[in-house]
């Protein structure tokens, strides 16, 4: 099992999550009548499952359901090891994309649980997450939790996992909405045939979010 996921995370390096976004997000900025559209990078970090190697870690629970309850239990920065804080899912917070009438996520409309990581008494996480899948749809949707409180204008997301012996890679970045400083970062990925439960012995994902802040910038000429 080490020694695919090194192989893995070789292949990540070489192939490089910049090259599969698209270029408008990082590259020419757009040009609007006499203002210039600035984009920076405010915020990288890769999010690996499973990131823990205790047999016992209950995130490893693939029983856990989504739907039991208007609040989870997460342990993350700033929290010390031990402590823990109590936040809504994400059709239950305000200014979520999620938060309306019979959002797309129960289990009767196909939605199966395939990851998470929310920390443990023992463990702190900087931003909890979990996924859910449509086999149906072949759609993944994978939540964060943004607990650093990042101040962006946007979020950009990439995938990519190891499920036994298939690799899958989604080519095209997902945008998330910035909901006011925090709550939940909302990620969709289009990927087809994947096989739940995930076995963490079998089963390598990444995700890298990167947050991108547009500022205006008037441009002025002389004649």
């Amino acid at each position: 099992m080490k020694s695919s996921k090194i192989f893995f995370l070789v292949i990540l390096s070489v192939i490089g999550f910049h090259g599969c976004l698209p270029m408008d997000d990082f590259q020419f900025p757009k040009v609007e009548e006499d203002a210039l559209v600035v984009q920076d990078t405010v915020y990288r970090d890769s999010f690996v499952w499973p990131d823990f190697s205790e047999p016992t870690d209950p995130n490893l629970d693939t029983t856990w359901t989504w739907m039991d309850g208007f609040y989870l239990e997460v342990f993350s920065y700033p929290q010390n090891i031990g402590s823990s804080n109590k936040i809504t899912f994400p059709w239950y917070t305000q200014g979520n994309p999620m938060n309306i009438n019979n959002p797309d996520m129960k289990p009767e409309d196909g939605w199966q649980f395939a990851f998470r990581d929310f920390g443990n008494s023992s463990r702190v996480v900087p931003m909890p997450y979990f996924a859910l899948y449509n086999s149906g749809q072949g759609m993944l949707k994978v939540f964060i939790y943004n607990a650093q409180n990042i101040s962006t204008s946007y979020f950009l997301g990439n995938i990519a996992l190891k499920v036994g012996p298939q690799i899958f890679f989604v080519s095209e970045a997902s945008r998330a909405k910035a909901n006011q400083f925090d709550g939940w970062i909302n990620l969709e990925f289009s990927i087809p045939n994947l096989k739940l439960p995930f076995e963490s012995e079998s089963t390598f994902v990444q995700v890298t979010l990167t947050g991108i802040q547009e500022s205006v910038v008037s441009i002025s000429s002389s004649q």
